[in-house]
């Protein structure tokens, strides 16, 4: 029990931003099973966040509020592989200057473009769902739709599931670093935490659709379906242009993966107001 104590203390404060003080030298047997998990902790920030300011703002400002938060929190260190990630992958270089690009502090000109047009997709899409789930829930804005909040807000979850397969499929691409880290990575615990993190968040939709029959709980999986997007396009792109993963990817695939779920989940939402 302590161990399994010690490789989620391990792993959330690899993870995360939050201070974690562990009693136990850092132990990442179990990284694959705890690295969806910790997206139900940056879930639950996010809904209380929205249900607190909900209230008393407008849709882009919640938005903007709980991505601030979120980032200072938990996704500036996924945030910098996703930079990262876009300029060592998207110029002209061999997989040795792709390795060295990664390993540089610098940000080029393909990372800032990149960086710009992802953090102003997210915010708009996050608020125009925002808007549409309340234009569907009618009069009472903040309580007629908790279910489409709480689906909608359950992003982390999916980047964080996606990114955990990634080391599954992929062996470390250098021999120090985070990849070396997992080279013992166990495939069983990661597939076990997607599962245990999928069949969790499905809960509240299977409640909600008991208690109040005809609610499209569906949408929970098709967004959900976000993680295993990311994963695909991020295991392509680094087994293709650097033969194996870096910290850098599993950022990468945490910041695609929330950005298909919200996608996702706005689509879906837009075609329920305009069939």
């Amino acid at each position: 029990m302590k161990r399994l104590l010690n490789c989620f203390l391990t792993t959330f404060a690899l993870i995360s931003r939050i201070p974690v003080k562990c009693r136990y030298r850092a132990d990442f047997t179990y990284t694959g099973l705890f690295i969806p998990p910790v997206g139900i902790f940056v879930t639950a920030i996010n809904l209380f966040l929205y249900f607190l300011l909900r209230p008393f703002t407008d849709s882009f400002v919640v938005a903007l509020v709980i991505l601030v938060i979120q980032y200072l929190l938990f996704n500036l260190f996924h945030f910098d592989g996703f930079l990262d990630s876009v300029d060592a992958l998207f110029c002209h270089a061999n997989r040795d200057q792709r390795i060295n690009i990664l390993k540089d502090s610098k940000i080029g000109s393909f990372a800032l473009f990149g960086g710009i047009i992802y953090l102003f997709s997210k915010i708009y899409l996050l608020a125009r769902s925002f808007s549409l789930i309340e234009h569907l829930a009618g009069e009472n804005l903040v309580f007629a739709q908790p279910v489409a909040v709480f689906i909608l807000l359950s992003y982390p979850i999916s980047g964080r599931a996606g990114a955990g397969l990634i080391p599954c499929f992929l062996k470390p691409a250098k021999e120090t670093g985070l990849g070396a880290l997992l080279k013992n990575y166990k495939r069983s615990y990661a597939f076990f935490g997607v599962v245990i993190v999928f069949l969790l968040v499905s809960i509240p939709p299977t409640a909600f659709a008991i208690l109040k029959p005809g609610f499209n709980y569906i949408i929970l999986l098709v967004s959900l379906t976000a993680a295993f997007i990311s994963f695909f396009i991020v295991f392509r792109i680094y087994k293709r242009k650097i033969g194996g993963f870096t910290g850098d990817a599993l950022g990468f695939s945490i910041e695609m993966g929330e950005l298909f779920h919200i996608f996702i989940f706005y689509l879906l939402i837009l075609y329920s107001v305009n069939p």
